[in-house]
């Protein structure tokens, strides 16, 4: 089944079933993984694998297999989403948003803290926390940006 196919089939498929099953299989992210895996099938034998792996899978819901196979979707979706990250080096959204924010927490605590020990003012030790936050979300967003320009995010 070629891609265009597995896409009407999902575009059906979302439309016959309830929001909260569509969340729960993570229909969105398979839509996103299924096109970049058509991008890479050609070159990549495992992408062009796991493209007809979801497709079997897609066409058996649709079908209206029982909810054991939307685990199945979820797994398969995840060793894509892990297959594309670790082969052809691309990034889930907010990637670098969320590392970078991790990294603002842990700087400003410590830059809040050698502050507040500075000024000899304990009760000021969270100050660098929400710079910290701050400037890691900006440059986090900024990488995000710049990974989507360069088509490196799934």
């Amino acid at each position: 089944m070629n891609t265009q196919k597995i896409l009407e089939e999902l575009d059906t498929l979302e439309k016959n079933i309830s929001e909260k099953r569509i969340k729960k299989m993570n229909l969105p992210l398979a839509r996103k993984v299924i096109k970049r895996l058509d991008e890479f099938s050609k070159k990549c034998h495992t992408c062009e694998g796991i493209l007809t792996d979801l497709s079997i899978l897609i066409e058996k819901i649709s079908q209206g297999s029982d909810q054991g196979v939307d685990k199945e979707l979820n797994a398969l979706i995840n060793d894509s989403t892990t297959h594309l990250q670790e082969v052809h080096n691309l990034v889930p959204e907010n990637h670098y948003t969320n590392i970078y924010m991790s990294y603002g927490v842990a700087l400003g605590l410590v830059f809040g803290g050698g502050f507040s020990q500075l000024i000899n003012q304990t009760a000021l030790i969270g100050i660098g926390l929400p710079i910290g936050i701050s400037i890691g979300l900006a440059i986090g967003s900024k990488k995000d940006k710049e990974a989507k320009k360069e088509g490196l995010q799934i």
